[in-house]
């Protein structure tokens, strides 16, 4: 096998493309070939450099191959394999590689950076749960906005501490779009539920927040969801 055979098949090789004895064929040429070492190893690395990427900077199967194609373009084997050039080759690929492990330390960190929490506070204590679509609310609805909240619920007078099921619906009867468990406490005579909620991609408008106690019956209180100015 030829350096410029071996090159072309680099990216192949690190995805498992290759057949057995294709496979075999290479490895035997890189136990000769210290410039061919050189080249697999920056391509190893451009490769894994690319897995790491978070979700939220994926990119397409076209992408992902305009950027090996540019990649081995770069390196061609002319330039790869000219004794004058392989300097050259070298350098640019660290270059390569450190230019993109620098864009996943980036998004990273942008990833493990704590979001801001807007505290909300749900004051039911001496509001009257909706029975039915034909019985207005006796207050207006409480209003919530769209965010990351640090939310806190104030239950309603009588309620006991424990665990309770919560959940947010747009309509009574349909899948909620929002649920969780929490654990009431009784802080400064109010019993109380603390919670991280995400409502940054629900829609503006009207909805419900449920609330039952363990083995109780559903209790809804009608919310408003705003946007944030």
């Amino acid at each position: 096998m030829t350096c410029k055979e071996a090159a072309y098949r680099a990216s192949d090789y690190f995805e498992g493309a290759l057949s057995h004895s294709e496979v075999a064929e290479i490895d035997a040429h890189l136990a000769s070939c210290a410039r061919c070492r050189t080249y697999f190893e920056q391509t190893r690395q451009l490769i894994d450099a690319m897995h790491r990427l978070p979700r939220s900077y994926s990119y397409s199967p076209r992408t992902r191959s305009q950027i090996m194609a540019d990649f081995e373009t770069h390196h061609s084997v002319p330039r790869v394999f000219g004794i004058r050039r392989s300097w050259v080759f070298v350098a640019a690929g660290i270059m390569t590689v450190a230019a993109l492990a620098v864009l996943v330390w980036i998004a990273q960190i942008r990833n493990e950076r704590p979001a801001v929490l807007q505290a909300v506070t749900l004051d039911l204590t001496a509001r009257g749960p909706v029975r039915g679509p034909e019985e207005g609310p006796p207050k207006p609805p409480l209003e919530i906005p769209r965010g990351n909240l640090d939310l806190t619920i104030y239950l309603p007078f009588g309620s006991e501490p424990g665990i309770y099921d919560l959940q947010i619906v747009r309509e009574r009867g349909k899948p909620p779009i929002w649920s969780s468990e929490a654990e009431a406490r009784l802080e400064n005579y109010k019993t109380t539920v603390h919670l991280k909620v995400d409502a940054h991609r629900w829609k503006s408008g009207a909805y419900s927040i449920g609330i039952s106690a363990k083995g109780w019956p559903w209790t809804y209180f009608p919310v408003v969801l705003r946007s944030q100015k």
